[in-house]
């Protein structure tokens, strides 16, 4: 991301037949990524995800327990 820029933002993207999520990354980066079905207490799914290898510009995760209905993800980067 840019910080100087006003149209740099972070936004992930869900696909709705594989429930797989998308966002823009960089190499050398992990990731946390959490999961609530209320917007409450989040479960944590994974503490230090790895960034997909540069050159790619995005990273993906697949729940591989996702619940039934509806579910809200958090992506964080780690420091």
């Amino acid at each position: 991301l840019i910080p100087a820029s006003g149209s740099s933002v972070f936004a992930a993207t869900r696909n709705e037949a594989t429930g797989q999520l998308t966002w823009p990354s960089a190499g050398g980066l992990t990731f946390r990524i959490e999961r609530s079905t209320s917007l409450g207490t989040c479960t944590v799914l994974e503490t230090a995800y790895p960034a997909t290898a540069s050159p790619a510009t995005s990273t993906t995760y697949t729940d591989g327990s996702a619940p039934a209905g509806k579910a809200f993800y958090r992506i964080g980067l780690n420091p």
